[in-house]
């Protein structure tokens, strides 16, 4: 998946060429914005033989565990290659129609954060492999499994094949670049399921669809901007589909409860709601945006005081008076979870959002900082790899 900005032309806001989609790609593929992310790689005859073979690529990891590579008959995987890191060790699983062979790359941990260059390449019955400069390792009498010759899957396996075979660990959480079979480098965005431009962003979260972030309700923040019985929101944020859910404090039940503050962006409205059944409170303001440019990041500012609603994003500002409401209802709500550029699939399918996917940056709580890294949960979101960015 490759992001394109709006064609809508401005000073700033603007839609990349094509050639710098293309130098974005040779960053690498970014794994692991789903559970289920992977690149599909498909072969023309003539097709990669098992019996003697070549790929090198390069990857960069911090997770210990994680799928890099499967090349299977995938109707039941009863033949394979696999390729794996365990405990942050590279692992080469071979199975034929004998005994699985096993190859532990013991050099080192790849797990560290940083590029590492892997060559591997199989001559009959000698697989060998080599990681950087480091020592090679072999294995000497390696099965040639009667693998599907044209497709092989990198980052991990479809979702499908999750459910019905079991495997080491989960797919691959990191970055992969330079993918190349026998000499032909592969695309690896060509063919993908939740995969992004691999980019790392300090500080900068990455949301993908069907995300969200959870934090801990308002109460526990406090800060020099705002009185503490307000209700007092910024977040900067940049968006790939400008529709959906911004901001949300709300019990598991939803707005079934009819108690909660949902602020979320349609047909280029800004729309609040927040109800509190118990206190008589239903309230719904819409405030009309420009288009939103997608190359450029807006900031998002709600202040949710007794008697009145501030809501903006960059210039777009509106105010909105409302019967005072009481102190339990400010109370309430200030008690419920935050949910920041999503709902969980349950409250999303009850309260009918999306996700608003893209990027997050500078979140705060009553006028303080608040790092994404506290987050209860992200779901579907890479903390640190903006791809807009």
């Amino acid at each position: 998946m490759i992001f394109v900005w709006l064609n809508t032309l401005s000073d700033t806001c603007y839609a990349p060429s094509g050639k710098v989609l293309e130098e974005a790609k040779k960053e690498g593929a970014r794994y692991g914005a789903s559970e289920t992310s992977h690149s599909r790689l498909t072969f023309d005859r003539p097709y990669p033989d098992p019996k003697n073979f070549a790929i090198s690529f390069s990857f960069r990891t911090e997770t210990s565990d994680g799928i890099i590579w499967i090349w299977a008959n995938y109707k039941n995987y009863t033949r394979y290659f696999l390729m794996y890191i365990e405990d942050g060790f590279l692992m080469i699983d071979i199975q034929g129609s004998q005994n699985k062979k096993q190859l532990q790359y013991k050099e080192k941990k790849f797990d560290d954060g940083q590029w590492h260059e892997l060559k591997l390449t199989k001559e009959n019955r000698e697989l060998t492999v080599q990681v950087d400069d480091l020592l090679s390792e072999k294995i000497t009498d390696a099965a040639s499994p009667s693998v599907m010759r044209r497709r092989m899957y990198v980052g991990g396996v479809i979702s499908k094949h999750k459910k019905i075979f079991k495997f080491p660990h989960d797919n691959f959480i990191g970055c992969i670049k330079n993918f190349i079979v026998d000499g032909n480098e592969k695309d690896l965005h060509a063919q993908t399921r939740d995969v992004i431009l691999c980019k790392k962003t300090k500080d900068i979260a990455y949301l993908h669809k069907g995300g969200f972030m959870t934090f801990a309700p308002l109460k526990s923040f406090n800060g020099p901007a705002t009185d503490n019985q307000n209700i007092d929101v910024s977040i900067k944020f940049r968006t790939n589909n400008a529709t959906g859910t911004l901001l949300a404090l709300l019990s598991s039940s939803g707005f079934e409860s009819k108690t909660g503050v949902l602020v979320e962006i349609k047909n280029n409205d800004l729309i609040f709601k927040a109800d509190h059944a118990a206190n008589g409170v239903q309230l719904e303001h819409k405030l009309h945006l420009p288009e939103m440019c997608q190359s450029e990041w807006h900031r998002f500012h709600l202040t949710l005081t007794r008697s009145n609603i501030i809501m903006s994003i960059d210039e777009a500002h509106a105010s909105f008076p409302i019967t005072k409401l009481k102190k339990s209802t400010m109370d309430i709500f200030k008690s419920l979870p935050v949910y920041v550029g999503g709902l969980s699939a349950n409250l999303a399918e009850k309260q009918d959002s999306e996700s608003l996917n893209g990027c997050y940056h500078e979140i705060h709580f009553a006028g303080t900082i608040t790092q994404i890294s506290s987050a209860k949960r992200l779901h579907k979101v890479v903390a640190d790899g903006c791809p807009l960015v």
